[in-house]
């Protein structure tokens, strides 16, 4: 295809402009006759030459913005990459933590195994539980032994035996254990 056509082909009113059309038309005229006749009128010689200088300007600038949206897409290709290299990395994590959760559970029934059952049928895992929450109780009660013994308590009182109270005035605790001694 010669330059003549491409011409015609490329010409649409989305991609030319006046300058773009008038420079066509200058170089269309030079293609078929090889020569301009330029003109003696310095105001038609300037005009041509502005638009053959605005053309080769977009175009230019058209380069220029081409080279733009080339980087641009490249950039947004490693962003893609980068993007697809991450989710493969949380599938790699997530089968890793699948694996981890697998071993977990495995020892957990080992150590399950390990332990049994002891003499009277309770398991290890239900004594301790029933530890704790007798541990929890007994923290109560000594929560509340601390406020009856408290000096500083207005409200509260306990009725001990006078004999233990004089021979222990300085733990209320002591009073009580030798109460209880004596029933």
């Amino acid at each position: 295809m010669n330059i003549l056509e491409r011409l015609r082909a490329a010409r649409s009113a989305a991609v030319t402009c006046s300058a773009s059309r008038h420079a066509a038309e200058i170089g269309e005229t030079m293609a078929r006759y090889e020569c301009y006749p330029l003109t003696d009128d310095p105001g038609e010689a300037q005009e041509a030459g502005e638009s053959i200088a605005a053309t080769v300007a977009a175009l230019w600038e058209a380069r220029a913005e081409v080279e733009r949206l080339r980087t641009d897409l490249e950039t947004a290709e490693r962003a893609l990459d980068a993007q697809t290299d991450f989710r493969a990395e949380i599938a790699r994590l997530r089968s890793n933590l699948a694996v981890i959760e697998d071993e977990k559970n495995a020892y957990i029934e080992y150590v399950g195994d390990a332990l049994g059952q002891d003499h009277d049928g309770e398991t290890l895992w239900d004594a301790a539980q029933r530890v704790l929450s007798e541990r929890d109780c007994l923290r109560a009660d000594a929560a509340r032994l601390d406020w009856l013994a408290d000096p500083n308590n207005q409200i509260g009182n306990v009725e001990l035996p006078t004999e233990c109270v004089l021979a222990h005035p300085e733990s209320m605790r002591a009073a009580i254990d030798m109460a209880m001694r004596m029933e």
